[in-house]
């Protein structure tokens, strides 16, 4: 978009917003006037397979889908973006005109095609749409194709903004995904932004196995810690303490009794630690290390 047509826009909204006056309804007259309704109701697992269709396919109704497809995304993803701060924080609620001036050219535009007709029916008044989409291929014989292809992707906006789909249609915010899918909770607001449920499935196993990972670094400088503190005397006075089976073991006992008194170490060392535990290289030399450390008789150790 270039930057005329950008300014174009900030001022046709802007115009139209400020063109409106609002209206006083008495509720209390109780007449029989009715919400204006759509004849024509939108299919969201059809708008789903449009907006998640991608091809690179050059061959007849593939590539009109997939120039559909992109027309649409475009529209739909600032529709979407209009909800969503600087700092990621989705709020699908929140989501304006304001903020999705391009939207509101498009729609704007596709009114001024005689499109639009109000009928009359038992019923009350109705808003049928002439849609290019449910006509025949002969009917669009002659209609260039950059015509037919932003009408369809413009009747399908329309829809969309015209039902509750335009708060709850959602987009994956995982870099490598980028999937459309329908909300279950549309006023929340997503922190991180909104996630299939793929995705959000795969972030909380990573979270969890991160969160896991840590306790259990934690759970081993605890031990480290604990042994050194506690057998500190003989661990300096020998350099061969941990070729002791008797000291290995002594140490095992005492650790697996402060295990068993910490609800955070019996979480990752249910069964205690052994003499072998003590005697495994990485642990030994962490403990004599520890050990030597000045002032490690004032190491503090959070159980």
């Amino acid at each position: 978009m270039t930057q005329s047509q950008a300014g174009w826009i900030d001022d046709f909204a802007s115009s139209l917003a400020s063109s409106f006056l609002p209206v006083r309804v008495d509720l209390q007259a109780q007449l029989p006037i009715h919400p204006l309704r759509t004849v024509q109701t939108l299919d969201a697992e059809e708008l789903l397979t449009v907006l998640n269709f991608k091809d690179e396919s050059r061959e007849g109704l593939v590539w009109r889908l997939n120039r559909i497809s992109d027309r649409l995304r475009r529209w739909v993803d600032e529709w979407l973006d209009s909800g969503r701060g600087a700092d990621g924080v989705e709020c699908p609620a929140n989501r304006n005109y304001e903020m999705a001036r391009a939207v509101v050219a498009a729609i704007y535009k596709y009114s001024t095609r005689g499109k639009m007709h109000l009928l009359g029916t038992s019923d009350g008044l109705v808003l049928w749409f002439d849609l290019q989409e449910e006509k025949t291929p002969p009917a669009s014989k002659g209609l260039p194709l950059e015509v037919y292809i932003e009408t369809v992707a413009s009747e399908k906006l329309v829809l969309l903004l015209n039902s509750d789909l335009s708060y709850k249609l959602a987009k994956c915010r995982e870099p490598e995904c980028g999937q459309y899918f329908v909300l279950k909770h549309w006023n929340r607001t997503y922190r991180g932004g909104t996630l299939c449920s793929s995705c959000q499935r795969a972030r909380s196993l990573r979270s969890a196995a991160e969160a896991t990972e840590d306790e259990r670094d934690d759970a081993l400088r605890q031990l480290h810690i604990l042994a050194a503190k506690k057998f500190k005397g003989r661990i300096l006075k020998s350099p061969e303490w941990h070729k002791d089976p008797a000291l290995r073991n002594r140490i095992a006992q005492y650790l697996s009794e402060q295990i068993e008194n910490s609800k955070s170490l019996t979480k990752i060392y249910p069964d205690g630690v052994t003499g072998r535990w003590v005697a495994r290289r990485t642990n030994w030399e962490k403990i004599e290390s520890t050990a030597k450390k000045e002032g490690a008789n004032h190491v503090s150790v959070s159980l």
